[in-house]
């Protein structure tokens, strides 16, 4: 035994390790292991080691009651934290995160800290979430934080692509189980003995219980079942032994989503006349609620309660005198019947019997989660109804009394399921998606009108799935009758349903769209026919739909009575049809750069639009402030988006260092905000950028694993992504001809990497391959190929790749720099470099200005392979560079974010909050940032920075 604990020496060593982290590291520990096996001794252990080694510590309990309330255990842990700034109610899990990643690192600063959480699989869910994202930021900070999670499909689903130390706690051995046996119970007989150090099976919970159980109640209850079931029984036994009105309080306890004892005495008088009005109008005046049934038991009309007859959980009216367990002599059949108010002495053989505790604050918990569930699993359908009726009638908040009223209605009541379809709103208006969704179900179950019914149980199932619960979006899409909808919802229905297998239909499905908004339009619902189109968009840039499709679209986008600067509406069309209302759309985005008001979604899908018409540099300058004001705001879902696009945008331009950069940070966030529609996306910009920045290997297997996904899918026109990196990557690796071949097949309807518009992005690229492997007539031909698509609507990019890629081919890249490339300083410098490449064998000195600008440049992008071939023809003029760009390149993503931020002068606490790290972090990236660059200093680290990327 060690500190108290039988046969935990390995895990004591685990927690003692994981303690000894602070004040240089900190961590995530997640104790794991059935109910009963001690995890919630070894947060003792981790308490009481915390302490010693001088960490402060924090304790929370997560409650099951609380499963379904909104950042209830976030709101406790901030008020154990002293925040000093008040939630205001309205925030999202990723906004209540950061609150929390604040105040647990301002709290760490003065003490190293352990926050210890038991029952984590009980915390509500977007707690749940925020405390995931704060607990993978807290490698560099003295902040251990310690869950215990029961295992069961809670637990695995929340630990399902989480990186987190976890602990297994297996069961005790059979030499340990007995030594605590006979600390615990030394009286029993060997039979007793031998039964419960076998049915226990090495749970130092169930040693104790069923110890107390057989001394008590002669044989145990049959081994055939399942070990928590004879736990939970072995407490009905002590419950079934309780007064009337200390069970009613149990009850409602129980069934509470708040722990405070007034409420739940007031609740629990409540419960206790709705049973006695029972009692009164069906079995006659005097008569109780058996708490145990046997032989001979059932009474008759009139029938008077006897001695031991009382209240008791799940028992059904009228049942018997004699054999029920529950009030004593002298004490009235069903104490609390009369009317007599319950006091904190009702809740006293509760606490002597080990069931609860009550604190000096008169706080009621549980002394373990199978006590509630056992007065759960005793308590009859009616009781419990009864009970959440009680509970609704004393509790003040108005959104708790109306999940108790829900639970105490069998319905239908379309006036509740309206309320609670309010209540999923404001919950999911918060971020709350995970508690919102089964809110709508429950109304959805509630309401009368079968249409009603289905409509509520859509929008159920579309917050399922963007929360990435899949088996249970599976199981509500059972229960939706596509004929209840209107037919523009059955649309939208097609459409989640597509989602939750994860299938691509490419253009199939857009007519229904068409038709759903179409009769949207016609009803006069023009914003919700704009949301249905707005639903496809993407997919119909990448899902070559019929120039006839195309033309119906854009006309019912063109036709609906919104104002023409609708940020929605202009990236819709952008998407839609880039090239013939490309200069529309170019004109509309110029309008709103800079406009007051937009919101981060605003800047989200006007920076996709701009990227889609190649309006690249208001693209950039939307997804910029997209990312800012997403960053202020704290909504990590929106700024997932506007980083994918500032990426998609950056690798088009050639920036591969802000495409590497965005990419990886948009990578993390999908996955960490559960946005699996983004995963594949964001690898594709940042293979992209892998591909520029020469790292080939790295490119090659993102898109390999891109490919994969993409042919699983079923979304082959998104394989023209695929080629981009790899044909990027063979270009800047010299393999002119492999290049030439990748890019080619973007241009090629045969090919299943064909795209229309991609081609614009690629045409110098396959223009350069095309130099150097003998392929200047065939990349001659791709370009008038695009002739035509200039003449119907100038994109501003294919406007400039086609005037860079006939220079190159014709040798005429002087006269291509005459123009004015500013906005295109990738294209810019390889038409330097090249031009600056002929004249360094005849006039050295010329091509120096040229060549000297381009390595700047490529260096500033982080385009190494293009980078390298700049600096060697300026070093055959004679002259060599320093290259900073070559130090700065060793840099991972998030370290290149902080030294950009370095250099831009923010301190450390101003980039953890850009980026959602904790000050301590950005002064851990520095750590390693400083002998990566060769500097000793922010200043010295401002000024490579500086030199390397402008």
């Amino acid at each position: 035994m060690t500190n108290g604990l039988w046969g935990r020496d390995d895990e004591l060593g685990v927690l003692d390790e994981v303690l000894a982290g602070p004040p240089e590291r900190g961590g995530v520990l997640v104790v794991r292991g059935g109910a009963g096996i001690g995890k919630s001794s070894l947060l003792a252990a981790a308490r009481a080691g915390a302490t010693g080694r001088g960490i402060d510590t924090l304790s929370l309990v997560a409650v099951q009651a609380e499963f379904h309330m909104p950042f209830a255990a976030a709101h406790t842990l901030l008020g154990l934290l002293g925040s000093a700034e008040p939630l205001r109610g309205d925030e999202n899990q990723f906004q209540v995160a950061l609150a929390l990643l604040a105040a647990l690192t301002a709290r760490a600063a003065e003490r190293p800290l352990a926050v210890l959480v038991d029952d984590g699989q009980w915390m509500d869910t977007p707690s749940w979430e925020a405390l995931a994202f704060v607990g993978r930021r807290l490698a560099a900070d003295p902040v251990v934080l310690i869950v215990a999670m029961r295992d069961g499909p809670e637990t695995s689903a929340r630990l399902t692509a989480l990186s987190f130390q976890e602990l297994q706690v297996e069961p005790l051995s059979t030499a340990d189980s007995a030594a605590l046996l006979d600390a615990l119970a030394p009286l029993l007989d060997a039979a007793q003995r031998a039964r419960v150090l076998a049915e226990a099976a090495g749970n130092p919970l169930a040693l104790g219980e069923l110890a107390v159980a057989v001394t008590k109640a002669g044989p145990l209850l049959s081994a055939e079942l399942p070990l928590t079931t004879r736990l939970e029984r072995t407490f009905g036994l002590s419950i079934a032994e309780l007064p009337a009105a200390t069970r009613a309080l149990l009850l409602v306890a129980a069934l509470d989503d708040g722990d405070r004892l007034g409420e739940i005495l007031a609740a629990a008088q409540g419960l206790v006349a709705a049973q006695g009005l029972v009692a009164a109008q069906g079995l006659g005046a005097g008569q109780g609620l058996g708490a145990g049934q046997g032989p001979g038991e059932g009474a008759g009309p009139g029938q008077g309660a006897g001695p031991g007859q009382g209240l008791g959980p799940g028992q059904g009216a009228g049942q018997g005198a004699g054999q029920g367990a529950g009030a004593g002599p002298g004490e009235s059949a069903g104490s609390g019947l009369t009317g007599a108010p319950l006091t904190v002495a009702d809740a006293e053989p509760a606490v002597n019997a080990r069931l609860i505790d009550v604190d000096e604050q008169f706080v009621v918990r549980f002394r373990h989660p199978l006590v509630r569930s056992a007065i759960r699993q005793e308590a009859g359908l009616a009781q419990r109804q009864r009970a959440h009726a009680a509970l609704a009638d004393v509790i003040s908040d108005p959104d708790r009394a109306l999940s108790h009223r829900a639970a105490a209605t069998i319905g239908p009541d379309d006036g509740l399921a309206a309320e609670l379809d309010g209540l999923a709103g404001r919950l999911y208006r918060r971020g709350a998606a995970g508690a919102a969704a089964p809110v709508w179900e429950r109304a959805a179950h509630l309401a009368g009108d079968a249409g009603r019914r289905a409509s509520l149980l859509l929008r159920a199932l579309e917050v399922t799935l963007e929360i990435a619960d899949h088996e249970r979006a599976g199981q509500i899409s059972q229960e939706i009758a596509a004929a209840d909808l209107p037919v523009e919802d059955q649309m939208v229905l097609q459409w989640l349903r597509e989602v939750e297998v994860g299938g691509w239909s490419g253009a199939a499905r857009l007519p229904g769209h068409l038709l759903a908004a179409e009769r949207l339009h016609h009803a006069g619902r023009d914003d919700r026919a704009l949301h249905v189109l707005h639903r496809v968009a993407v997919r119909c840039y990448f899902a070559h739909p019929s120039p006839e499709l195309r033309a119906q679209l854009i006309g019912l986008l063109e036709r609906l009575d919104l104002p023409p600067l609708t940020p929605r509406l202009v990236a819709t069309i952008g998407l839609m049809d880039p090239v013939g209302r490309g200069a529309a759309v170019v004109e509309r985005v110029e309008a709103l750069l800079g406009r007051a008001g937009l919101t981060g979604m605003d800047l989200c899908e006007l920076a996709a639009a701009a990227t889609a018409v190649g309006a690249l540099g208001a693209a950039t300058r939307l997804a910029a402030d997209g990312v800012a004001l997403n960053r202020q705001d704290g909504n990590l879902i929106s700024l997932t988006w506007a980083l994918a696009y500032q990426a998609w945008a950056a690798v088009q331009l050639g920036d591969a260092s802000l495409g590497r950069s965005a990419g990886a940070e948009a990578d993390t966030l999908a996955a960490e905000t559960r946005q699996r529609n983004y995963v594949v996306p964001n690898m594709l910009n940042w293979g992209h950028a892998e591909a520029l920045r020469g790292d080939v290997e790295a490119a090659r297997a993102m898109a390999d694993q891109c490919e994969r996904a993409l042919i699983s899918n079923g979304a082959h026109t998104m394989l023209c992504l695929v080629r981009v990196i790899r044909g990027v990557a063979a270009l800047g690796a010299g393999r002119h001809a492999e290049a030439y071949e990748e890019l080619d097949g973007i241009f090629d309807p045969g090919e299943a990497g064909y795209h229309p518009y991609v081609r614009f992005s690629v045409l110098a690229h396959l223009a350069e391959a095309a130099l150097h492997c003998d392929r200047r007539k065939d990349a001659a031909s791709r370009i008038a190929e695009l002739e035509r698509y200039d003449e119907i609507g100038p994109s501003p990019l294919l406007r400039v790749t086609m005037r860079c890629a006939r220079a190159m081919l014709d040798g005429d890249e002087e006269a291509a720099l005459e123009s004015d490339l500013a906005p295109w300083p990738f294209e810019r410098a390889r038409l330097q470099l090249l031009y600056g490449g002929r004249l360094r064998r005849d006039q050295p000195a010329a091509a120096r200005p040229l060549l000297r600008a381009a390595a700047a440049t490529f260096d500033a992008l982080g385009a190494k392979p293009w980078a390298d071939r700049a600096h060697a023809e300026l070093r055959a003029t004679g002259e060599t560079r320093r290259r900073d760009a070559d130090a700065i390149d060793q840099l991972t993503p998030q370290e290149l974010q902080v030294a950009r931020l370095v250099a831009e002068g923010l301190s450390n606490k101003e980039i953890a909050g850009r980026l959602f790290l904790s000050p301590r972090t950005i002064g851990s990236h520095l750590y390693r940032i400083y002998p990566k660059l060769g500097v000793t200093s922010r200043t010295e680290l401002a000024g490579v920075i500086s030199r390397g990327l402008n």
